[in-house]
């Protein structure tokens, strides 16, 4: 057995003869012992980049039931870090010659520094030196670890001698410099003698879930873009009441109008008549409008701020024209404020949405405002706006997975997994958007993106130039990028309902993969389940358990070929699969009825996804 250390790190076991081991953690008791820590933290007051948590189950060969999941997010020219304080000493007194852990990384091409920290004191003087391992994340299975402490050395080259170990008071997880996200799972942390480790080598290819350690909670909910193609559900009555049917498969989906849509040609005035239907339709499908007030009316002699400035007139009115209209009005001022120049810097931007958004509460105090549509979250634009905003009931951006065709399918869905742009990897992650909303004082906002698509590449006349948009490839995309967010994001509006290559439905109405897949998202993870923390179980795969009550899924996002995923499920009552439905290029659209065993093997046939529904058993 191994001997926990409680308190401060300085107890050991075991008798001359036999060497101890120093338990450093085994995660059964939670992760509160470890620090997060990064460049940003003085200013934002606390850590954005690193995150740790819980999680159930642990490594098969571990005696407890929990690991802790370690994650970094992308970083550029900077520093991260997961830490627990330690004692060199007690591993010293104990016979300890090496760290072991047991890890199970990410499947990617990436790794991380291992770090003891040494503090030595001479006189006044305490030097402070880092010893450093660096560990591969290749296998994404469970592998047993031992590193002895001399193979720990500076960046100077220099090894940990034992005048060094005595002094270890740190033992941390490190990222610097510029990198791209990555996400690890360790249990069973300690320092023991080489004679007591035997390296395992990486578990099966079966994938272990449990239902007891859903410890998310999802607040996703999926809505659209109309676009500047309204006039077809109002004048089509075919093609209007097929799109009403696919809005009625999102629940109760936002719907997205740009104000600018609806001006004559030049921008020279509003076709309110064409607004107002095109409202009130929405509502008749069952959704809920969000009109985007993007871009003023054109006035003779107006600069930008001039003409955002005459605009909130012209808004005032028509807030209050809409005061008496039933359920929620939900605004957002701005659309790509600073890329589409309509202003120079995000201060001034800023001033005109607090300006705009006073007008308008002063007219109707119900109104949910929010904004200014971002065209990507970058750091310095988002941190300022949310410390600056004063009425804020939703912050939104817009989330592209790659913005040039030439995206590879592999890249692009990694990238997915970790809720990134492929292209653009160095801006914010919606975890950590989500942590500078969380910081702001005051009432909490929401965090909307209001456009979403795997790629912006379009033609001069807007058709996408991406034709894995119509393809089984972007129900994997999809879900495995509402799998990535749905604990930070509140609401994701798909670009855009139809038209021109880009949408939810084919010109003829029909579904696409990707509005089969966010029909099976609805039902499988709605708002409120309990969520699991998604696995990227090899490059190809990304798996998430959810639970919404007494119903409880397995949802499966797949980029590769045909190949089979072995799945272990676990829980109380005993989870019991009951049926699998599959959106792939071989899918009829049924259920796959399945035998009611903990173990299931899933065929999966090139790119798509896939839920399983799971029922309670004895």
């Amino acid at each position: 057995m191994f001997c926990a250390l409680i308190g401060v790190l300085g107890a050991t076991c075991g008798g001359a003869a036999q060497p101890a081991a120093v338990l450093i953690d085994d995660f059964e008791a939670g992760v509160g012992g470890w620090a997060l820590n990064d460049a940003s933290a003085e200013r934002l007051g606390k850590a954005s980049l690193p995150s740790i948590y819980a999680v159930s189950p642990g490594a098969p060969e571990s005696a407890g039931k929990q690991a802790a999941l370690m994650e970094f997010a992308a970083g550029q020219g900077t520093w991260a870090s997961i830490s627990r304080k330690v004692s060199g000493e007690a591993w010293l007194s104990g016979g300890c010659t090496g760290l072991a852990l047991r890890l199970r990384g990410d499947g990617s091409r990436r790794s991380l520094n291992l770090v003891l920290r040494s503090y030595v004191k001479a006189g006044e003087t305490t030097t402070d030196t880092s010893f450093l391992k660096e560990v591969w994340l290749t296998t994404p299975g469970w592998q047993g670890l031992y590193i002895p402490f001399s193979a720990f050395k500076t960046r100077e080259g220099v090894p940990l001698d034992e005048e060094r170990l005595r002094g270890v008071k740190l033992l941390q997880f490190v990222k610097t410099g510029t990198w791209e996200a990555v996400r690890f799972t360790v249990d069973d942390v300690r320092a023991e003698a080489a004679t007591r480790v035997e390296p395992t080598p990486p578990t099966p290819e079966a994938l272990l879930l449990d239902f007891d350690g859903l410890s998310g909670t999802s607040r996703l909910r999926h809505g659209v873009c109309l676009g500047s193609g309204w006039d077809r559900v109002l004048k089509e009555q075919t093609f209007g009441a097929q799109v009403k049917g696919a809005l009625a498969a999102l629940g109760r989906p936002t719907v997205r109008v740009k104000l600018s849509d609806f001006y004559l040609p030049g921008n020279l005035g509003l076709r309110s008549s064409d607004l107002h239907r095109t409202l009130s339709w929405i509502r008749s499908a069952g959704g809920e409008p969000l009109l985007c007030l993007d871009v003023p009316l054109a006035a003779k002699g107006a600069t930008p701020e001039t003409g955002w400035r005459d605009f909130g007139a012209f808004c005032s009115d028509l807030a209050a024209l809409r005061k008496k209209e039933p359920g929620a009005r939900v605004y957002e001022i701005g659309n790509e404020p600073l890329v589409s120049g309509q202003f120079r810097t995000i201060e001034a931007a800023t001033d005109a949405y607090n300006a705009l958004a006073a007008q308008m509460l002063l007219i109707d105090p119900e109104a949910q405002i929010g904004g200014m549509g971002f065209a990507s979250p970058w750091d310095e634009h988002l941190d300022y706006f949310i410390r600056n905003a004063r009425s804020l009931s939703f912050l939104s951006f817009h989330f592209y997975g790659a913005h040039a065709p030439v995206a590879g399918d592999e890249d692009l869905f990694e990238a997915a997994c970790r809720a990134e742009a492929r292209d653009l990897p160095h801006q914010l992650t919606p975890a950590q958007v989500r942590a500078l909303l969380d910081a702001r004082p005051g009432r909490r906002a929401e965090l909307w993106i209001t456009e979403c698509a795997l790629n912006s590449a379009r033609e001069p006349n807007g058709q996408a130039r991406d034709p894995r948009l119509q393809t089984p490839y972007a129900a994997a995309w999809v879900t495995a990028f509402s799998l990535a967010c749905a604990g930070d994001v509140d609401r994701v509006l798909w670009f855009k309902a139809y038209g021109n290559g880009w949408g939810l439905l084919a010109d003829d109405g029909s579904s696409t993969p990707a509005m089969q897949t966010l029909a099976q998202l609805a039902g499988a993870l709605p708002v409120g389940a309990g969520i699991g923390l998604a696995t990227h179980f090899g490059k190809p795969l990304f798996v998430l358990p959810a639970a919404a009550g007494p119903a409880r899924h397995v949802i499966v996002a797949h980029a590769g070929g045909s190949s089979t995923l072995t799945l272990r499920l676990t829980g109380s009552p005993s989870p019991q699969p009951t049926r699998l439905r599959r959106v792939d290029a071989t899918s009829t659209g049924g259920f796959v009825p399945l035998t009611p065993s903990t173990t299931q093997k899933l065929p999966l046939t090139g790119p798509g996804m896939a839920v399983m529904d799971v029922a309670a058993g004895q």
